[in-house]
């Protein structure tokens, strides 16, 4: 009897712990199986599986009255990579208190469907949006499919200063600055490896570089490429004539390569899909001068 009431004071203390899950590990969630991790090492239970649609996870408070209530839910919706997180009642606190967090460090960008949104530094790629809806507190992460580099910003780029000036405008962070590279990079994964990368090798010393300006996009746990590169590849595509496949280094890494008007750059633009990073270069005009 005393076992059986000890195993039944165990499980209550167990369920009872489920942890308050940082902002910081919740917007860099990317996946189903890193929000599953997340929530299994909070101790929340799993009460729906549909791999091609959504996955939700719960967590269950015993009141004083003996009955069993979700304190908290939580779904990932696995087509959209979105995030939705619902605490109820006593937990509400716990909503409250992120929220405190989110106005401290993220910065606000808009309202939408009574949600206010947000952008927060640790990972410019993911908004967070959130609402009060009767007694409790709702939250959506999602991927912030605002953000585009237009071909317009791309074309004037032919310096140091205008580099760094476009690395400003969209909230990169500067990694390393030497007097032959300049390095740039622009959101966080799940395991804390920088999302996309922005460098620049000033030509006045990299004469045998290829390239001066590249992007480069690492691809998602799911293999996914960035929107961000789609959308520049399809504008090229409209403004630009393809020259053809350029082969470089001994790796025989194959790229894409457009010839621009109008751009300030000098040599053509050059589009490469990795099998886990994905890469945009300006590529210098004498190296397709060479047999």
């Amino acid at each position: 009897m005393k076992k059986s009431l000890f195993l039944v004071l165990l499980l209550t203390f167990v369920k009872s712990q489920a942890q308050l899950i940082s902002l910081k590990d919740l917007i860099r969630i990317e996946s189903d199986e890193q929000f599953e991790r997340i929530f299994i090492e909070n101790n929340y239970e799993k009460y729906n599986d549909n791999k091609s649609e959504t996955i939700s996870y719960k967590f269950e408070s015993i009141e004083t009255n003996q009955d069993i209530n979700s304190a908290i839910y939580s779904s990932f919706l696995v087509n959209k990579s979105e995030i939705y997180i619902s605490y109820e009642k006593e937990k509400v606190i716990w909503y409250n208190r992120l929220f405190d967090e989110v106005k401290r460090t993220c910065r606000f960008i808009y309202v939408s469907d009574g949600r206010a949104y947000y952008q927060c530094a640790d990972n410019k790629l993911k908004k967070i949006g959130l609402k009060k809806n009767g007694d409790k507190g709702e939250i959506v992460i999602s991927d912030y499919n605002e953000i585009s580099f237009p071909f317009s910003l791309i074309k004037k780029i032919n310096s140091k200063d205008r580099f760094k000036g476009f690395c400003s405008r969209y909230g990169f962070n500067l990694d390393e600055e030497k007097e032959y590279f300049i390095g740039y990079s622009l959101g966080r994964d799940f395991y804390g490896n920088r999302k996309i990368l922005a460098d620049y090798w000033p030509e006045e010393h990299n004469e045998k570089h290829f390239n001066t300006f590249t992007l480069t996009f690492r691809r998602s746990h799911q293999g996914q490429t960035s929107l961000i590169f789609e959308n520049l590849l399809t504008e090229v595509k409209l403004q630009c004539e393809y020259w053809g496949i350029l082969e470089v280094g001994g790796s025989k890494l194959e790229y894409e390569c457009y010839s621009c008007s109008d751009v300030d750059y000098d040599g053509k633009i050059g589009f490469l899909r990795g099998q886990t990073q994905d890469m945009i270069r300006i590529i210098k005009s004498n190296i397709f001068d060479k047999p």
